[in-house]
């Protein structure tokens, strides 16, 4: 099953396994993005401040860095392993983002803290 789940080029990829395959990774993301909040005492709007300068104040999300990874996985030829790796891993961050701000961070803290902007410094 997870040789199948790997195979980016399988004639029997199916949508279930390419479902479960994303799903997998938006996960394994998401298991990351909690160790470093609450383990290693991470918060992303400070870790990541120095970037406010360049994307003129706004939050870089990693469902943004998702979104532009989907995007450009059309570049690649239909059926090549580098678009569906790249489709899998965009919408694995998206949903990982999603799910950590709407979900997770609702349920532990009670906030989103889904800001569009950094905090004014």
């Amino acid at each position: 099953m997870i040789r199948k789940l790997l195979s980016a080029t399988s004639p029997r990829s199916t949508r279930r396994a390419e479902i479960i395959c994303t799903a997998l990774l938006t996960l394994l993301i998401e298991g990351v993005t909690l160790i470093f909040r609450f383990v290693f005492g991470v918060q992303a709007a400070q870790a990541t401040s120095f970037v406010s300068s360049l994307s003129f104040g706004l939050r870089v999300h990693h469902c943004y860095v998702g979104a532009v990874v989907c995007a450009l996985a059309f570049l690649f030829a239909q059926g090549s392993w580098l678009r569906v790796w790249a489709l899998r891993l965009g919408l694995a961050l998206v949903f990982s983002d999603l799910l950590h701000h709407f979900v997770v961070m609702m349920l532990i803290i009670g906030h989103h803290e889904f800001d569009l902007f950094y905090p004014v410094q």
